[in-house]
């Protein structure tokens, strides 16, 4: 008998690959328009994610998944992917964090536990000083942090 390599199977028409990037690019900007206006919100995301319907936004970032919210900004999203990371010692760079990776099931558990504690941070205290009426201070408007070395100020 002569073994004859099975053919590879026919490429997906071209016109079919875009609809189905256009498709889901449409999903993705719908869940996150639904989480900036709070009709949803991100566990809501997350879970639907875990289903074949949608795949798609497993490529979303968690960065995206917390800036999408209403009252987050970079720098609240930012410090809530530096603890995530550290938490969960993710192998991966902290703008790498997607979706896919937190439902992932090889370490689903541990990542979703890291990721309650994480979101969950209810800042008591303002951002700064004079918050929401004064712009956030520069490195150089910043009083020095007090010395400790024990002695007076003087």
């Amino acid at each position: 008998m002569i073994d004859v390599p099975t053919p590879p199977p026919p490429p997906v028409p071209l016109s079919r690959a875009n609809a189905a990037l256009t498709t889901a690019r449409r999903q993705r900007a719908e869940w996150l328009i639904g989480l900036d206006s709070g009709l949803v919100n991100p566990m809501e995301l997350i879970a639907h994610s875990a289903v074949d319907s949608g795949r798609a936004l497993r490529r979303l970032t968690l960065r995206q998944v917390l800036i999408a919210q209403p009252r987050w900004g970079a720098t609240r999203a930012g410090e809530v992917l530096t603890l995530l990371h550290a938490f969960t010692h993710a192998q991966v760079e902290i703008p790498a964090l997607t979706v896919g990776w937190l439902v992932d099931n090889r370490a689903t558990g541990a990542r979703f536990v890291a990721w309650f504690d994480v979101t969950a941070i209810d800042r008591e205290d303002p951002p700064w000083p004079g918050y929401p009426l004064h712009g956030r201070p520069t490195d150089r408007d910043r009083s020095a942090p007090p010395d400790s070395s024990g002695g007076t100020p003087w």
